[in-house]
């Protein structure tokens, strides 16, 4: 159920512990259609003293939000949204050393202090608001810049029926869906 372009390695996993994967998209993740405004409203890069991305799909969207501003301390949540920051030439400055959630981020000492810190958060549309919320309580000025949109895949009627026929037939064993939101799609 992950969406097409992150699909690929939950597949190889599957398949190299004796599994079929069959792939269907419950999701599709797309740029935010006003990202000149999200652009405009956060400002220049350097206005903040810590940017948070929380996922690879902030980095892909949102990287060029940095113009190339090598300088400013970046968080990541996780290893993921790591390696893809430094895939796109930027430096991890602070990353939990084990899980990859914002529960593991805000327990880093380095945010326990943030009286007077300017935080952007890069997110996709509607995401938790448990790292605001947190950092906010702690003193710091957070802004969001949603730059993805999370949205229902529309699969095509051959691969809807392909996958109802292997369902009926007792060919679908399991299915993964790795959120709430994927599996609401799933299920919808």
């Amino acid at each position: 159920t992950r969406p097409e372009q992150q699909a690929a390695h939950l597949c190889q996993l599957i398949e190299a512990e004796g599994g079929a994967a069959v792939r269907y998209p419950a999701l599709v993740i797309k740029p935010r259609p006003d990202r000149a405004a999200v652009r405009a409203a956060i400002g220049p890069a350097d206005r903040y003293d810590l940017i948070i991305f929380i996922s690879a799909n902030s980095v892909r969207f949102g990287a060029d939000f940095l113009d190339h501003r090598h300088d400013v301390p970046i968080a990541a949540v996780g290893q993921p949204t790591a390696a893809a920051l430094n895939a796109a030439g930027f430096r991890v400055s602070l990353m939990p050393a084990e899980g990859a959630g914002s529960e593991e981020l805000l327990a880093m000492p380095q945010l326990a202090q943030m009286a007077g810190k300017r935080v952007l958060i890069l997110r996709g549309s509607g995401g938790r608001e448990l790292l605001s919320e947190v950092l906010t309580a702690r003193g710091a000025l957070v802004q969001y810049a949603e730059v993805y949109t999370r949205e229902p895949a529309r699969p095509t009627a051959e691969l809807q029926a392909d996958i109802e026929l292997l369902w009926r037939q007792g060919g679908i064993r399991a299915y993964a869906a790795t959120s709430v939101e994927l599996l609401e799609a799933l299920v919808g």
